[in-house]
């Protein structure tokens, strides 16, 4: 159980820094299209932090909270990802050229939560926590895909491909 709390703290971590990361980098982008997919994902990863925080909550635990720049250093492992992320963030605003970087670590730090929970849905004990990782994975693989698609159109076209969200009716 001590173990399985602390794989809980961990992806809370990674979806907490998934929320500030697309957040920031919403309020750098000026393209109508990228800003809605910066607001889908960073939506996405506050529910999936909810969903962990609620199964944190079943084994009578609270969220620790980490400074962001501590999570940063514990997830973007890479010395020329950090100094990438760091200058985005500091930045007002966000040109292709930064754009194209900053979906590159979008879908390093995707790539990173995809691995985290296929690799934990394997060794957790409780079935409800290995399914919950399952589609935590399949969820972050559909991102990763998004991102992917922004990536090759920046390049290509230098545009957003964006995001329409389905309105349900």
């Amino acid at each position: 159980m001590e173990e399985e709390v602390k794989i809980l703290q961990k992806a809370i971590g990674i979806e907490e820094f998934g929320f500030y990361y697309y957040k920031k980098l919403e309020k750098a982008v000026e393209n109508q299209e990228g800003k809605s997919l910066l607001v889908f994902l960073a939506n996405a990863e506050k529910e999936h932090k909810d969903i962990l925080e609620h199964m944190l909550g079943e084994f009578g635990e609270k969220p620790n909270t980490e400074p962001m720049e501590k999570l940063v250093d514990n997830i973007i492992m890479n010395p020329g990802i950090q100094r990438v992320f760091r200058d985005l963030m500091e930045k007002k605003r966000i040109t292709n050229v930064d754009a194209v970087e900053a979906v590159k670590l979008g879908i390093d730090v995707e790539k990173k939560s995809i691995e985290f929970y296929s690799r934990n849905a394997q060794s957790v004990l409780k079935p409800e926590m290995a399914d919950l990782f399952t589609n935590l994975a399949e969820m972050e693989e559909g991102h990763l895909k998004i991102l992917e698609e922004n990536l090759r159109n920046l390049q290509s076209e230098g545009s957003w491909y964006g995001y329409t969200p389905i309105l349900e009716g």
